[in-house]
């Protein structure tokens, strides 16, 4: 196993080599260790370096957060017998090691977490599957049949259009992905949040494992046993390297599923998929956020492309209009009032911004799936539905209305395939309910028997 010296003192620094440890040391974490190598770079020192003389290096480290100290930094310096022990260990079980500032370190977690990335991921199998384009998987580890069969046909759907699947290595939802991506031909990234050498010996992984076929990868210690923590922290990575996400079952507000698809629509990362079943979490993530997909999706690749395209010209709306129920206080509690609010703001919007990264080499660049660039059909006006009862359907809802208003100016009416055009990723039976839900509720007038619909106002929005 080739150990640079770099290599060397991240792992010395952020790693536990062994159980007994766990009580006697308290390694750095990802963002304390993010913190320090800034620190070092800023006084142009590289990690290697605290290997010749640390206390030399050390002499003008203070923390902001006054969390490391230096004596915590030498004490861990000091396992240099404990680190050898356990690499020459985890070198039989065939484990390879990245640590953050390797070429070979995947360039969408670097993108995504920026200084907060994992200091070292483990790993044990087919490293370049890192690097390829996956679809992701998260869920409930108690699912009934239902819940499995749809699981599968995703899975199996993700490996046809060309996509690796991501999951979790847990029982339920992520076992279910995997090993049908695997008895399906495909390929296989299991983001463990513990036990990486147990696992990779477990017979529904070792010939995966061995045909290159599969990776089982962590940024905890390969030995480290199960962590409720580590278990809710794990989701993030399963998100920053795929491509798009299907939550298939969460429960609501609670577990580490809701917790990291959450996470996921607050920070932006990708795309969230979410079956549109009467499961509660469910329901309550596509009220967040998240795309509803039915029995009928059949396309990752072009629901991906066009949730980032409409999204991206949402986020750059310069307008707000709000519809607020008077449900209380009318006499026809169909009627809905439209008002327009002020601009919202940055901070508002959500807007995030991630670290500027070189490309990898070409050897190890991550294959990424293009975005064509595509009309601006979305409209200026993105739409607020808080407070109405349409706002169950969540933020996606609200796009897809803006663009309904949009065609309907410019058409002076709008149809089903209008907006199928639009939002090929949306199911043709959403489509019609969502027209039938704001017909229901007089924001729609549809023309006669003719799945056509106008404006009550057609003037309204210009």
């Amino acid at each position: 196993m080739n150990i640079d010296k770099v290599l060397q003192a991240t792992l010395l620094l952020t790693v536990f080599f062994n159980k007994r440890e766990v009580r006697n040391f308290k390694p750095l974490t990802p963002t304390e260790y993010g913190r320090f190598a800034a620190w070092l770079h800023q006084q142009g020192l590289s990690p290697a370096d605290l290997l010749n003389d640390a206390g030399e290096v050390l002499k003008t480290w203070v923390d902001p957060k006054n969390k490391i100290t230096v004596e915590r930094l030498i004490e861990l310096l000091a396992r240099g017998a404990s680190m050898g022990f356990a690499l020459e260990q985890w070198q039989k079980h065939g484990v390879w090691m990245l640590s953050r500032s390797s070429n070979e370190y995947p360039r969408s977690i670097r993108k995504h977490l920026g200084d907060a990335r994992p200091p070292i991921l483990f790993g044990i199998g087919n490293k370049s599957l890192l690097y390829r384009p996956g679809i992701g998987f998260v869920g409930s580890r108690s699912i009934e049949d239902a819940d499995a069969d749809l699981t599968k046909k995703l899975a199996c759907l993700a490996v046809d259009q060309g996509y690796s699947v991501i999951s979790g290595g847990a029982k339920g939802i992520d076992q279910t992905a995997m090993n049908a991506a695997l008895n399906h031909g495909g390929l296989s990234v299991g983001v463990l949040a513990d036990s990486l050498l147990k696992t990779s010996t477990l017979r529904i992984y070792r010939e995966a494992i061995q045909n290159g076929q599969l990776v089982l990868t962590t940024p905890y210690y390969p030995e480290a046993g199960f962590s409720t923590g580590n278990a809710m922290g794990r989701n993030k990575y399963i998100y920053t390297l795929s491509q798009g996400v299907v939550a298939v079952k969460s429960d609501f507000e609670k577990g580490g599923t809701w917790t990291g698809a959450i996470e996921n629509l607050k920070k932006g990362w990708v795309p969230l998929l979410v079956p549109n079943t009467d499961t509660t979490g469910n329901r309550q993530l596509i009220k967040q956020g998240a795309i509803p997909i039915d029995d009928s999706f059949d396309n990752f690749q072009e629901a991906i492309e066009n949730i980032v395209h409409y999204t991206d010209a949402a986020l750059k709306s310069s307008k707000n209009v709000a519809i607020e129920s008077n449900l209380s206080s009318t006499s026809n509690p169909g009627d809905l009032s439209l008002q327009i609010d002020e601009p919202a703001t940055d901070a508002e919007l959500g807007d995030t911004e991630h670290e500027n990264v070189s490309p990898l080499s070409e050897t190890v660049s991550r294959q990424e799936v293009d975005v064509e660039p595509q009309p601006q059909i979305v409209s200026k006006q993105l739409i607020s539905l808080v407070g109405t009862p349409l706002e169950q359907y969540g933020k996606v809802f609200e796009v897809f209305l803006a663009a309904l208003i949009d065609i309907a100016n410019r058409k002076r009416h709008v149809s089903p395939d209008d907006l199928q055009e639009v939002f090929p990723e949306l199911s043709a039976n959403i489509i019609k309910k969502w027209l039938a839900e704001l017909d229901e509720h007089k924001l729609l007038i549809r023309e006669s028997r003719r799945l056509s619909y106008t404006l009550p106002d057609p003037g309204l929005f210009e």
